[in-house]
Parts: structure tokens; C-alpha cells; sequence
């Protein structure tokens, strides 16, 4: 499936959104268009790129509908990378992400703080990108990656500081358009 026709997929659900919320669909298919700036991402490495969510307890609902949402995001590719979305338990989070050979972590929304710390402990030590559904989790400093509404369009939330701590290190092009946390 192609980055165009994925996008368009993604506009076109009736997921429920609020007013400055983007679609979850389409927040993900704008992140992973991002990760391919990220000078260190191999476009030709055959591996799968595999995104983990990490769910409490209290989060299963949530998850459920989640996965529900990215089904078609889950079967595109990433350059050569087949793109995979795996919800595991948060409390085994450092065994499931090296079982997974994990790519990246994605942080539901309303995760609570505690939680998330915890997941970005475990991510920073394996150097894995930290994406976030709430961009409101890149302005608080617990993510590095998320995408926020703004004038009717997706725009890309980045945090700098974060995303160097992992290793990561964009080209400039996404730099000057994203909206920098600092």
C-alpha cells in the first residue's frame, strides 16, 4: 500500500476526533513518513519495523480500539520495512520489546505519567523511537514524536532533545517544518 492511498484511507474514517485531534491513523502514517528523515533509517533494511504499545490493565478498551483504527497502517511498508503494530502488557515492557525486536514504542493517550516514565526508561535504553497519539505528550517532554491539528492540517510536534538522547537525528527539512518542543 502506498504512503498517498494509506493517507487518503486515513481521512476518510469515521473515527470519533475532536477539534485539535488528528486522527490516530493518520498520526501514525505522518510519523512514520518522519522516521524515514531520520538520517540513521535504513530505507533498504529488509527487517520488519515492528511499533509496540504498551497497555496497562485499565487500558485494554483503549487498545482494542486503537488497533481497531490502525489495521490498514499495520499492513504498509516502510521502505523496504513491513510495518507491524503489536499491543504488549506494560508491565513485562522491556522482555516484550526485545522479544518483539521493536522499532519503536507508541504511547496511548491518557497513559498515565508514572506509566509513561517507565516506558521511556525501557525505550531510551534500546534506542527506540517514542511516538505518541497525543501530541500533548511531545509538549509535556515524555515523548519525542506526535502530530497535533493545526489550521485544519497534521503537524508535526518534535522534540529535539529527546529525539538526540535516542540517537536520532533528522534532516533539516523536517526540522524547519515541525513544531519544536523545547
Amino acid at each position: 500500500m502506498n504512503w498517498s492511498r494509506l493517507i487518503a484511507v486515513a481521512l476518510m474514517l469515521k473515527a470519533p476526533v475532536s477539534a485539535a485531534e488528528v486522527p490516530a491513523p493518520m498520526a501514525l502514517v505522518v510519523m512514520l513518513k518522519v522516521i524515514t528523515y531520520d538520517l540513521a533509517f535504513d530505507p533498504q533494511n529488509r527487517t520488519d519495523f515492528v511499533i509496540c504499545i504498551p497497555v496497562a490493565p485499565e487500558q485494554k478498551a483503549e487498545a482494542e480500539q486503537t488497533m481497531k483504527l490502525l489495521e490498514g497502517v499495520g499492513s504498509s511498508k516502510l521502505g523496504a520495512h513491513h510495518v507491524r503494530i503489536k499491543t504488549v502488557a506494560a508491565e513485562k515492557l522491556g522482555p516484550a520489546l526485545d522479544a518483539e525486536h521493536a522499532s519503536a514504542v507508541l504511547l496511548l493517550p491518557d497513559t498515565p505519567p508514572a506509566l509513561v516514565a517507565e516506558q521511556r526508561q525501557e525505550a531510551s535504553k534500546r534506542k527506540l523511537y517514542m511516538l505518541a497519539l497525543d501530541p500533548a505528550m511531545v509538549t509535556e517532554q515524555q515523548s519525542m514524536l506526535g502530530v497535533a491539528e493545526e489550521s485544519g492540517k497534521p503537524k508535526i510536534v518534535l522534540n529535539p532533545r529527546l529525539a538526540k538522547a535516542l540517537g536520532i537525528e533528522f534532516n533539516a527539512s523536517v526540522l524547519k517544518v515541525a513544531r519544536l518542543v523545547r
